[in-house]
């Protein structure tokens, strides 16, 4: 049987195109997987670049650190050295090998510090008391000092405190806010008993919202744990309060606290003469950068290094019992006599 021309070339049409077809789905499928290559590749690069800069963020943060222990030492062990530097050279004191760690990948790279810093900076916990001395590093009197403070995770939730008016019914231990602050300003410029007692202001800073609070307040000895409703009126701005009328000294002791949360806590003061002071022995201001190739990290620091730090909170302090040891007149024939031995 004799097929005609004309169907031969039709079969052989199909067959190209079939063939035509398979071709085009092969590329396609070959792209496809191409892509799915590529995309995956770009994930995986992208993960290993960010686990080598989570690497080097972390050994930049702790070479920063390292400069910030040189400092500290350098400053405890060289009283001479200047009361600032601001400039960021580290090819000297307080840097140490030119702010190199083992290797010139990771280095710390610029170190500034004062020593009479303008802004005091504090964290304060529920536990325990944060003593301090204010000091003018000119020696001028103090006029006021501010004092600004604000919940530890820095997000104020002015809404939820007390109305200003009402602080002296409500429940103290309740309020859910910005949190209480004791503050206790004594005059040490005579260290005598009576002096330190008489020149004592014990304050509680109690935040409040709604009008009827203070942000100012006379320096006053005679009434002591005074309750001052501190007016905060915007959650993105601490409760500030302005402590005046201290112009009969340039030297205070501040014992602070913070009353049933967490809080940073900020001083900034002006002396006699409406200068902003510059604090003397109160704390000293480290700023470090450091790098760990192409990641850098800056960390500053606010650290008292020059009076006792973590006092006790009373004159003696135990976290066992304490044996007190009573002894009266015992001789033969005392009509009172009382003996008291401690076991």
């Amino acid at each position: 049987m004799i097929m005609s021309s004309s169907k031969l070339i039709q079969k052989r049409d199909k067959n190209y195109q079939s063939g035509f077809v398979s071709i085009i789905v092969a590329a396609l499928i070959m792209v496809l997987v191409s892509l799915i290559t590529i995309g995956f590749t770009k994930a995986m690069q992208r993960e290993q670049r960010q686990t080598i800069d989570r690497q080097l963020s972390r050994q930049a943060l702790y070479a920063a650190e390292s400069g910030i222990n040189d400092v500290v030492a350098a400053l405890r062990n060289d009283p001479n050295l200047p009361a600032q530097k601001t400039d960021c050279d580290v090819s000297s004191s307080p840097s140490v090998n030119n702010g190199v760690l083992e290797t010139n990948d990771v280095a710390y790279t610029c170190v500034i510090y004062d020593k009479t810093p303008t802004e005091l900076d504090y964290k304060l916990g529920t536990d325990e008391s944060n003593v301090t001395l204010l000091r003018t590093a000119s020696g001028n009197n103090f006029n006021s000092i501010s004092v600004m403070w604000s919940q530890a995770d820095g997000n104020n939730q002015i809404s939820n405190l007390p109305n200003c008016s009402n602080i002296n019914t409500e429940n103290v231990a309740s309020r859910n806010g910005v949190p209480l602050i004791r503050f206790d300003l004594t005059d040490i410029s005579a260290l005598r008993r009576d002096d330190l007692i008489n020149k004592t202001d014990n304050m509680y800073l109690y935040p409040c919202q709604g009008g009827g609070g203070t942000n100012s307040t006379a320096y006053n000895s005679v009434t002591k744990g005074r309750l001052i409703p501190v007016e905060c009126v915007d959650a993105t701005v601490s409760c500030t309060l302005e402590i005046t009328g201290l112009g009969s000294s340039n030297s205070y002791s501040l014992r602070m606290r913070s009353v049933y949360d967490e809080a940073y806590l900020s001083i900034i003061a002006v002396d006699t003469f409406n200068n902003t002071v510059e604090f003397k022995q109160s704390q000293t201001s480290i700023d470090v950068t450091a790098r760990a190739q192409d990641v850098v990290r800056r960390l500053r620091v606010s650290l008292p290094l020059e009076i006792a730090e973590n006092p006790p909170e009373g004159v003696i302090q135990s976290f066992n019992g304490v044996c007190k040891l009573l002894r009266v007149d015992t001789s033969p024939g005392s009509t009172d006599p009382i003996e008291n031995n401690c076991p």
